[in-house]
């Protein structure tokens, strides 16, 4: 009996996977297209942002590392659920259903960024020594009531910004998932990474390496 119960769940497991592997696909080249952009979006908006009396300029690694990442996560956060939801059907959605999911983003990266870049800077502080790490409950516990003040500032200075990320997520989503239900298994198999991969990529780099003078001009 024990054996056949055993038996059942790998039969069960190996049949799931199969079947749900255009599904997780999608979920996984989603969220990480999403998290790139995120995180490309508030590199670009602290350019953007730069004193009007100075001249504009990319962040120092360890800033671009940590505030990067805490876009990164807000974009992971706000599509992952969604690209959840909308997979069930298994099988490809409109370009206008993609148009609303990146309006949905474009509203909700910079509020959650914001909210995430105060403990950001506390994780950078503690990375560049200026935080010890006895300090690091209190200064977490100090940065969430800064929470509502850097949303506020980072809404202001990053919301066109994030209606062009909203827009790009939903050109790429809206590909992404054509080709990730496609009849052609080869398409299916590589479509989806290699839209996400490209977009994605080729946000970061733009958001690392685009001209300071160019990208101010996004916002």
């Amino acid at each position: 009996m024990r054996i056949r119960a055993q038996n059942l769940i790998i039969t069960n497991m190996v049949n799931y996977y199969p079947a749900n592997l255009p599904r997780v696909r999608a979920i996984v080249c989603l969220t990480g297209l999403a998290g790139a952009l995120g995180a490309a979006a508030t590199l670009i908006t602290f350019v953007v942002a730069t004193d009007i009396s100075r001249e504009p300029a990319h962040l120092a690694f360890a800033p671009a590392l940590h505030f990067g990442a805490a876009g990164g996560l807000a974009g992971v956060l706000i599509i992952w659920p969604i690209a959840s939801w909308l997979s069930k059907d298994k099988a490809a959605h409109s370009f206008r259903e993609w148009l609303m999911v990146g309006l949905v983003f474009s509203i909700f990266l910079p509020f959650l960024t914001g909210a995430f870049l105060p403990a950001s800077q506390v994780f950078l502080g503690l990375s560049l020594g200026i935080i010890q790490p006895g300090e690091l409950f209190s200064s977490l516990l100090s940065s969430f009531f800064r929470i509502p003040v850097e949303m506020i500032v980072h809404v202001t200075q990053g919301i066109l910004i994030g209606l062009l990320a909203g827009a790009v997520l939903a050109t790429g989503a809206w590909i992404l998932d054509q080709v990730n239900w496609s009849r052609s298994a080869v398409i299916a198999d590589v479509g989806p990474w290699t839209v996400a991969t490209v977009l994605g990529t080729g946000a970061l780099v733009l958001a690392l390496f685009g001209s300071p003078e160019i990208l101010t001009r996004l916002g």
